[in-house]
């Protein structure tokens, strides 16, 4: 099995395990952090442990190569299938000067601008799981680009989004490239993933030396109640 196959579960096992809340058959991230979650196995004691780390009313999202077993006690939402494409060539670190390293002072910025353009899943506190860059126009952030998901020598390239009144402009392209640019000089590969439907998105990536690694299975689920049936 390949590292990225179960992204989830290897972030939160290897360089994330400082964030996992669970136990040895199940975890997941702290809720302001993200909604993403894994199981080791889909064996019934591991999707009753997982259920058990979720509140009523809360959503799932899970990220692997193989199927998905919805964890009892949850109800689907979205099922889908993604691209998970990772960085084939060399990346400059780009010159422009409207590309600054976001901070904690934009946190606020960063969570609303996910919240309009909907990159992805993504929580109050996302932008803690790596390095975020961005446009700003008169102090406001139109565009953005960052980190997510962790594993020995990956990163995840996430959060890619531009503000709808912005878009057409080069932004995700200039971002995304200068992120992996960032990755790449600090020694380590970057990956993305990408819903198989979004065919613009895929060109784009390929179009900057990004390759389809796998196909992988993605579920958001709400969870319905408070008892594990």
């Amino acid at each position: 099995m390949h590292v990225l196959d179960e992204p989830v579960w290897t972030a939160l096992t290897t360089l994330h395990k400082h964030l996992a809340i669970g136990g040895d058959a199940a975890l997941r991230y702290p809720p302001d952090i993200s909604p993403l979650a894994a199981v080791l196995t889909d064996d019934t004691a591991s999707l009753s442990q997982l259920s058990s780390l979720f509140s009523s009313g809360e959503t799932i999202v899970m990220v692997r190569k193989a199927p998905i077993a919805v964890p009892p006690g949850f109800a689907p939402v979205t099922m889908a299938r993604l691209v998970q494409m990772v960085a084939t060539r060399s990346f400059d670190l780009s010159t422009d000067p409207r590309v600054e390293r976001l901070t904690s002072v934009d946190e606020d910025q960063i969570y609303d601008l996910a919240t309009l353009a909907r990159p992805g899943p993504f929580a109050r506190h996302t932008m803690r799981l790596g390095e975020f860059w961005g446009i700003k126009q008169d102090g406001r952030l139109v565009a953005m680009a960052g980190e997510r998901l962790r594993q020995e020598n990956w990163i995840e390239l996430s959060g890619v989004c531009v503000e709808p009144g912005q878009r057409g402009q080069g932004y995700a392209r200039l971002l995304s490239s200068h992120v992996t640019a960032c990755i790449a000089d600090r020694g380590e590969k970057s990956y993305l993933h990408c819903l198989e439907s979004n065919g613009p998105a895929i060109a784009l990536y390929k179009s900057l030396g990004y390759e389809i690694r796998a196909t992988m299975n993605v579920i958001f689920a709400a969870r319905t109640d408070d008892e594990i049936s």
